[in-house]
């Protein structure tokens, strides 16, 4: 879990940097339906705003081979970095 963030919010977060690491396999594999919806059902089922769950994968696009561009001119806060650190050598 990430250091001070609730326990909700510290699974969005790796479920956020899984979407936007594997993309359409991703969603695909989570099975909720649409990118709309799987937000929503995330957000849904850990609590979390479903914008935000959307919000935190933009913030991982830039270190992903995927289509989209997200938060490429931000600097990735240490939530997030430590993230990105545990988990990007895995497949």
């Amino acid at each position: 879990m990430t250091n001070g963030m609730k326990k909700d919010h510290s699974l969005a977060l790796i479920i956020a940097y899984y979407i936007s690491k594997y993309d359409i396999e991703a969603f695909r594999n989570l099975g909720m339906g649409s990118k709309t919806r799987t937000h929503l059902e995330i957000g849904r089922i850990l609590n979390v705003n479903p914008n935000s769950v959307k919000n935190m994968r933009d913030e991982f696009d830039p270190y992903h081979d995927n289509s989209r561009v997200g938060w490429y001119q931000r600097k990735l806060r240490p939530s997030r970095w430590n993230v990105l650190k545990s988990f990007q050598g895995m497949s």
